[in-house]
């Protein structure tokens, strides 16, 4: 199953789903109202995984820098208003900067925090 709709209490979303070296993908598609809209941001979520495999066949953790990266430019801008925006980017950075930019994703969890 590529692409499927779901609906909750704030409404219906578009959800992609697939497997990569391994890897599933299951996420939601933020910014779509209709269904070819979200095949489209699911091909286009499948070449972004692909370009991750490395030479031997696997995944590369997305790094913090990355992540944050994303998420400022999918979900906080479109959706915030820019007083909100400079607060986030403010505590963004203070993340980045206590874990590291570097550092995979996969490997913050509460061992890494109390560190």
């Amino acid at each position: 199953m590529a692409v499927y709709k779901r609906g909750g209490k704030k409404g219906v979303a578009f959800v992609c789903d697939f497997v990569v070296a391994g890897q599933r993908v299951n996420q939601t598609i933020p910014g779509v109202c209709n269904l070819r809209a979200a095949k489209a941001a699911e091909a286009r979520m499948r070449t972004e995984v692909a370009a991750r495999i490395n030479a031997s066949g696997t995944l590369v953790k997305m790094s913090l820098e990355v992540a944050i990266e994303r998420y400022v430019v999918e979900r906080l801008m479109p959706r915030s208003k820019p007083a909100a925006v400079a607060s986030h980017l403010i505590y963004l950075g203070m993340i980045r900067n206590y874990f590291g930019p570097s550092r995979p994703v996969s490997a913050i969890n509460n061992a890494a925090c109390a560190e």
